[in-house]
């Protein structure tokens, strides 16, 4: 489990390279489409929500990232819209 300040230089490198490359997220998944779509999220929303994590919000990682074998992921959880929301996060 990484340490606080582990996830504090994470959020902030994430959220640089989400600023300046922009997001890229795998909507090719039904459960991702499916939260999207209930929730009404355009892309906008769901930068917004990424820019608003904070520690409170990490739940575990760095873990091995296998789909592409790129860099670890990071996962937080988030309350949006009364549901439970799972994020994972990886630097691309």
């Amino acid at each position: 489990m990484a340490t606080e300040e582990d996830v504090e230089q994470f959020l902030r490198d994430f959220k640089y390279k989400l600023r300046f490359w922009g997001l890229f997220f795998r909507s090719d998944r039904d459960k991702n489409f499916k939260t999207l779509t209930a929730l009404e999220f355009r892309l906008e929303d769901v930068k917004k929500e990424l820019d608003e994590l904070g520690v409170n919000h990490y739940a575990e990682g760095p873990i091995k990232e296998v789909i592409y074998q790129g860099a670890d992921m990071w996962i937080f959880g988030k309350l949006i819209q009364n549901r439970e929301v799972y994020i994972k996060i990886t630097m691309g």
